[in-house]
């Protein structure tokens, strides 16, 4: 069996697809219970994300030897939706990985959740397989108000405590692309994404797209509608003491939550992702 480096892309990504901008010095997470970012918003969402299913190609970008990836390619389909009481997400990736003279690795990854609209409940269920091999499950929900907690039913059950301040994915980005909109330049905080690695701690840098990157994101079928982002988030344990992230996401949002592009650096190697194909979803009728 091959020892292949674990790509899942976070649930963060569900909405987020990024183009690769060059590295900018983003704050590690020592003190960053004193970094976190508040957005004066209130419990129901100011920033329409719009509901859409999209189709994404993903393709090595960059590959180091510590890696033994030669080439990969693959697709990534994505379907978010607004309900009466949240957001839907479902993910889907597949994943061939080329590792020269010892073969091919056909990966797939499965991730579907539920959030609440106010941020306080979230419910999630992933699934990976390896050729015909299930080799992981994870399931369970997740609450939070003044602090919160995760239950976990798969793969095995566990209880995690959540830290004050800390987002589920959806809630994340609508804070997130807020921050941008008041003219933030740097947006941290603590992030439940449902990964088995998470909460993370989360540093993001903010920048408005120049007029040619919005140019060239109009050629695309994501857009833009009015204003568009480009942005780097960098991700660590709550208890890293370390100034470099465990992995980095870079990406070009427009403001309705949608991104066209999407890079997703593991240090080793880095794989890009680019919208194909998006058709938009109707509101809820409640």
């Amino acid at each position: 069996m091959i020892r292949r480096p674990e790509f899942e892309p976070p649930a963060v990504a569900v909405i987020a697809f990024l183009l690769v901008i060059p590295m900018l010095a983003v704050p590690g997470p020592v003190g960053w219970s004193a970094e976190v970012a508040t957005i004066d918003s209130p419990s129901l969402p100011t920033v329409p994300l719009s509901s859409h299913r999209a189709l994404y190609r993903m393709a090595l970008a960059r590959s180091m030897p510590a890696s033994g990836i030669v080439d990969a390619n693959g697709v990534m389909f994505v379907r978010f939706e607004e309900v009466c009481d949240g957001w839907k997400s479902e993910i889907s990736t597949r994943m061939l990985l080329d590792y020269g003279e010892e073969g091919e690795v056909l990966t797939e990854w499965e991730f579907s959740s539920w959030e609440a609209r106010d941020g306080s409940r979230f419910l999630f269920r992933s699934e990976e397989r390896e050729g015909p091999d299930t080799i992981s499950e994870v399931e369970g929900s997740a609450t939070m108000g003044l602090a919160g907690r995760v239950e976990f039913a798969k793969p095995v059950e566990r209880v995690v405590e959540l830290p004050a301040g800390t987002r589920f994915p959806t809630r994340h980005l609508i804070d997130l692309i807020e921050a941008a909109r008041q003219g933030r330049a740097l947006f941290s905080g603590p992030l439940f994404d449902a990964s088995p690695d998470s909460p993370y701690f989360v540093s993001t840098v903010i920048r408005k797209l120049r007029p040619a990157e919005l140019a060239a994101m109009a050629r695309t079928s994501a857009g833009p509608e009015g204003r568009a982002w480009q942005m780097q988030l960098a991700f660590y344990p709550l208890d890293s003491v370390e100034q470099l992230p465990n992995f980095q996401l870079f990406m070009r949002y427009r403001e309705d939550g949608i991104a066209d592009r999407m890079t997703q650096d593991y240090g080793d190697f880095t794989v890009d992702v680019g919208l194909d194909n998006l058709d938009f979803l109707p509101g809820p009728s409640c």
